[in-house]
């Protein structure tokens, strides 16, 4: 929705998305003639049991505003429904799958004109993603908080095509929790990340 040249809105919905994963344990290993690898750590291997893993509701919201013919700033908001999923908790793990609080990210941006065909962009972005106990996160990808900023050039080589390159680094929090083996558990990681493209307009 453009009420202006120089104001935009947009507006965005996705509904939930029901999964259901069917499992089937086909060989596992022993530890004593009549006990599993599996059912010593109390994982059930029962044969097609089935989980509950939807995707939830996602509802975003978008604005941008041109100041002047070389400088526009965008600011979005995105809410991940994730109360609404029905995630269920699997009763064989020690953390709980089902207590996700709604997640949400907040992003607000610059596009610079540096001359008619080069402009330049500065970017942030907080993601929460409703995990807020770290036992309850998924060990090989915890659900951490981030804060990410970033920066990018785009060339306007031809009136269709574009040439873009971008760069970035995303700060994500820390958190640690001590498990049932009263080990102490800390997630922690940082990504950079770079980015080259081609936009093209067909019309």
């Amino acid at each position: 929705f453009s009420p202006s040249d120089a104001l935009n809105f947009g507006l965005h919905y996705d509904t939930k998305v029901n999964l259901a994963y069917n499992t089937t344990v086909k060989k596992d290993f022993k530890v004593s003639p009549s006990v599993t690898l599996l059912d010593k750590l109390g994982v059930n291997t029962d044969e097609d049991e089935e989980r509950i893993r939807n995707l939830p509701a996602v509802l975003a919201a978008g604005v941008s505003y041109k100041i002047n013919p070389k400088v526009r700033i965008e600011s979005n908001l995105t809410l991940y429904l994730n109360s609404g999923a029905d995630f269920e908790e699997i009763i064989e793990t020690p953390r709980d799958e089902s207590a996700v609080d709604n997640g949400y990210e907040f992003g607000i941006g610059v596009d610079y004109a540096v001359t008619d065909t080069l402009n330049i962009t500065f970017g942030y972005l907080y993601t929460a993603t409703g995990v807020e106990k770290a036992k309850d996160m998924t060990p090989e990808l915890p659900e951490l908080n981030a804060n990410t900023i970033g920066t990018g050039l785009k060339y306007k080589m031809t009136d269709n095509l574009n040439l873009t390159c971008s760069l970035g680094h995303v700060f994500y929090q820390d958190v640690s929790f001590v498990n049932m083996f009263e080990q102490t558990i800390k997630y922690e990681k940082d990504i950079t990340f770079v980015g080259l493209g081609l936009e093209y307009k067909f019309f």
